[in-house]
């Protein structure tokens, strides 16, 4: 997760019921992404292998208007090729594969699109954090895409949207209201609670380094349940589930899952 989206938007009109935490509190980023290729289906199945009943997850827009799976806008890291997901069509995409950077004899897989990953989601009984990644100008069409998709499926499991693009979360939420929604910051904003009140979200979601008792205490008084993120160590997770923290969001689940 990177990149932060400091635009404050007018209050948004829509009244939602708030919940402490509404996923599992062990939540396997980008599905077990150290365990497998991150973002894939492999990730998914290997969090739920090892224990972990939720995972988070990156989609982008391809050019075409498909929805993929992937933290990078730029190939090359895991996903092999050069260019940009949002230059690529979906069938260009599905030619090409994702290698695990931590395994490298690992066996590489197909890319992930979102319609796939619901499906394998609901089969192993996943909790789900969509996690939305627009590029710059893109907010409303990411947004419009995935609210259509998600109105056309019936879910057999908790689903919770994210985001660091405050416009992005906005556009989402004024189309599907009755999803459960999570503001992403990783740097100390000016007021960060403000942006969280005007998206009316239910859930907040720092970087581990950004969490103390005072933003825990904030967060709760507002009735928003609190994930840090990426937390991968043992003494760190546990300093966190001491203070108060709902959930964290790590690539080794298989590390954490007695602690949380």
């Amino acid at each position: 997760m990177n990149g932060n989206e400091k635009t404050l938007l007018p209050p948004c009109s829509i009244e939602v019921d708030r919940t402490t935490w509404p996923l599992p509190p062990l939540v396997a980023h980008r599905g077990a992404g150290f365990l497998a290729p991150e973002n894939t289906l492999k990730a998914f199945a290997t969090a739920a292998a090892v224990g972990c009943l939720a995972v988070e997850f990156d989609v982008r827009l391809t050019i075409d208007g498909e929805l993929v799976l992937s933290h990078d806008t730029e190939l090359g890291r895991v996903i092999e090729g050069c260019g940009r997901i949002e230059e690529l069509t979906a069938e260009e995409l599905r030619k090409l594969q994702v290698r695990n950077l931590h395994w490298p004899d690992q066996s590489v897989v197909n890319v992930c699109f979102l319609s796939e990953a619901m499906q394998a989601c609901n089969s192993l009984g996943l909790s789900m954090n969509v996690e939305l990644k627009p590029v710059s100008g893109q907010e409303a069409a990411l947004a419009e895409r995935v609210a259509s998709f998600l109105r056309a499926k019936e879910l057999a499991v908790p689903l919770l949207v994210s985001s660091f693009s405050a416009e992005c979360l906005f556009e989402f939420r004024k189309r599907c209201p009755e999803t459960c929604c999570g503001f992403l910051f990783e740097e100390p904003i000016g007021d960060w609670s403000e942006t969280a009140r005007r998206l009316q979200v239910q859930t907040v979601h720092p970087h581990k380094d950004l969490v103390t008792p005072e933003l825990i205490e904030t967060a709760h008084a507002h009735g928003w349940g609190v994930m840090a993120w990426t937390v991968d160590d043992v003494r760190e997770s546990a300093v966190l589930k001491q203070i108060g923290t709902d959930a964290i969001c790590t690539n080794r689940p298989d590390l954490l899952k007695e602690i949380f």
